[in-house]
C-alpha cells in the first residue's frame, strides 16, 4: 500500500508542478516559463543527488510549445560590415584595437564577451604559401 500512496504522491508532485507551468503561461511568455521549468527541474535533480526527495517530479513536465522563426540580432551584409570597418580611424592604437576587435567578431560570429576572452594561443593561422 506505501508503494501506491508513494506513486500518487509522486504524480501529484508532478502534476502539482505542471498545474504552477500552466499558471505561469497565462502571465508570462514561453521563453520565461520554459526557462522558469529548467531552474524547477535543476533544483529537484540536486535534491534527489541529495537524497532529499527521491524521484524529480519535474521531469516529465513538459513546457510550452516555443520556436524562434527570426533572431533578434540583426546581420551585418558585407558592404555594411566593409563600411564599418572602413569608418574606423587605424592612425591611433586604439583606433586599430576597435578594428580589429569588430573585424574578428564579423568574422567569427562571435558575441563581444567571447572576443574579449580570446588569448593569443586561440588563434589559429592557416599558411596558405602566398605572400611575403
Amino acid at each position: 500500500m506505501r508503494g501506491a500512496r508513494g506513486a500518487v504522491d509522486r504524480r501529484g508532485a508532478a502534476a502539482a508542478v505542471a498545474a504552477w507551468i500552466e499558471l505561469q503561461t497565462q502571465a508570462r511568455s514561453a521563453p520565461t516559463v520554459k526557462q522558469q521549468l529548467a531552474a524547477i527541474r535543476h533544483l529537484f535533480d540536486w535534491l534527489v543527488m541529495g537524497q532529499v526527495v527521491p524521484l524529480n517530479p519535474a521531469a516529465s513536465v513538459r513546457g510550452p510549445a516555443h520556436s524562434v522563426r527570426k533572431g533578434k540580432t540583426p546581420v551585418l551584409d558585407p558592404a555594411e560590415a566593409r563600411t564599418l570597418l572602413d569608418s574606423i580611424d587605424i592612425s591611433t592604437p586604439i583606433g586599430l584595437r576597435d578594428r580589429a576587435l569588430i573585424a574578428l567578431m564579423v568574422y567569427s560570429f562571435g558575441r563581444i564577451g567571447a572576443a574579449l576572452a580570446m588569448k593569443v594561443e586561440d588563434v589559429f593561422v592557416v599558411e596558405t604559401g602566398h605572400g611575403p
